[in-house]
């Protein structure tokens, strides 16, 4: 279960005012989340025009990759996955990685087609163009 809220622009002076308002818009759902699964995630993801949204993701759609010396996570892997109508399984794996103040996010997509691999092999499939 993913919930997503944006920002409006808003002034540079304002822009901590924005994220903070929009996050308070999910936070239903984000406690929701945490309550029922134990633990939750609000990711900030960057729009085009600007804006900023956030996206709650559970816990079952991250891995823990790496931590700082406080124990906090630094480095983590969100999984999502979909199927097309032709039974093909697209897997998005997206790492974000926070180092010395700065965001990197990679990502990378798979495809497996559910007849023609093992099981293991759908797990993930083969790269695809994003």
């Amino acid at each position: 279960m993913t919930a997503a809220c944006s920002i409006p622009t808003v002034p540079r002076q304002n822009t901590f005012d924005g994220v903070r308002s929009t996050f308070d818009a999910c936070k239903t759902s984000f406690m929701t989340q945490a309550m029922i699964g134990g633990e939750a995630w609000a990711k900030p993801v960057p729009m085009p025009d600007g804006r900023l949204t956030w996206q709650i993701v559970g816990r079952d759609s991250v891995i823990i990759l790496g931590r700082d010396a406080s124990g906090i996570p630094s480095d983590v892997a969100l999984c999502e996955k979909s199927v097309s109508a032709d039974h093909h399984f697209y897997t998005l794996v997206e790492r974000r990685t926070s180092f010395a103040g700065r965001l990197t996010i990679q990502y990378r997509l798979y495809c497996s087609d559910n007849k023609k691999h093992t099981w293991a092999a759908r797990a993930a499939g083969k790269p695809a163009a994003i």
